[in-house]
């Protein structure tokens, strides 16, 4: 059975009163090696930590184009050993893994 046009409008808006906003808090816990990448057409930043395997930390950051060079140059002054890489779509990601620790990739200190 199909409900359809206004009286479809009126008997679903029984069903969906008592809506409210709610703030989620989610936390990431990261090591302290991180490849940050900026997805340019997509206006994200994927942050991996480093060893993948064994951290398995991976978190998406949404930006405004606008505030893109302020929140790029904090992520990398907070990470302590990170790595910047540009790309148009997160399915180049995998073009850059593993993601292994420093000794086995060219990290930038990024606090010196």
């Amino acid at each position: 059975m199909a409900f359809v046009g206004a009286g479809a409008c009126a008997l679903l808006s029984f069903k969906m009163t008592g809506f409210e906003s709610k703030i989620s808090k989610s936390y990431i816990l990261f090591s302290d090696e991180y490849t940050l990448f900026d997805i340019r057409k997509e206006d994200t930043f994927a942050i991996i930590s480093h060893p993948y395997d064994l951290y398995a930390s991976y978190e998406w950051l949404f930006y405004f184009p606008k505030d893109r060079e302020e929140i790029k140059n904090h992520l990398l002054k907070v990470f302590r050993k990170s790595r910047y890489v540009e790309i148009n779509h997160p399915k180049e990601i995998d073009n850059y893994g593993p993601f292994e620790s420093s000794e086995n990739l060219s990290i930038n200190n990024a606090n010196s």
